[in-house]
């Protein structure tokens, strides 16, 4: 075994106040992390369609 309880799990606490952040307006958020992005980020972006998906059917 590997030594780890899955049933024993330390309780997960989360310390971010959702209902504030939800109510915030966006001019409120603080984007000085983020930066600028640079003028070829937008001249090498390209649009990524998802591919169909397969759907298989039969016994497996």
């Amino acid at each position: 075994m590997s030594g780890k309880e899955p049933n024993n799990a330390p309780e997960t606490t989360y310390k971010t106040d959702w209902e504030s952040l939800a109510a915030m307006m966006d001019k409120e958020f603080d984007y000085f992390e983020i930066g600028p992005l640079p003028e070829t980020f937008f001249e090498r972006a390209r649009i990524r369609r998802p591919q169909p998906q397969v759907t298989r059917k039969g016994a497996i």
